[in-house]
Order: structure tokens, then C-alpha cells, then sequence
């Protein structure tokens, strides 16, 4: 396996239910939580940052 130096692995609290909304939603659209997490993340800092 390669390891991509721009990744790291993380550990996060979230609602159980969050969750399991998030991956059936994975499921449905054929991605991953983690796909689903970063357009998320990124669409929330790219609409709230301040630049």
C-alpha cells in the first residue's frame, strides 16, 4: 500500500446516527464515508472561511 504524504488518519466522535445516515448515503451513490466527509468538509470551510 501506498501511503499518500498529504493524508492522515484520524479518529472522530460523531453522532450514531450521523453516521449511519452518512453511510447509507455512500451506499446509494456508490462512494465512500470518506468521500462523502471530505466534499462536506470542504464544501462547509469553502462556504464559511473567511479569505
Amino acid at each position: 500500500m501506498i501511503k499518500d504524504p498529504n493524508k492522515i488518519k484520524t479518529t472522530w466522535l460523531l453522532p450514531r446516527d450521523l453516521v449511519k445516515e452518512a453511510k447509507q448515503y455512500a451506499l446509494d451513490k456508490d462512494t465512500t464515508v470518506t468521500a462523502v466527509i471530505i466534499h462536506a468538509l470542504t464544501d462547509f470551510l469553502t462556504k464559511y472561511s473567511k479569505k
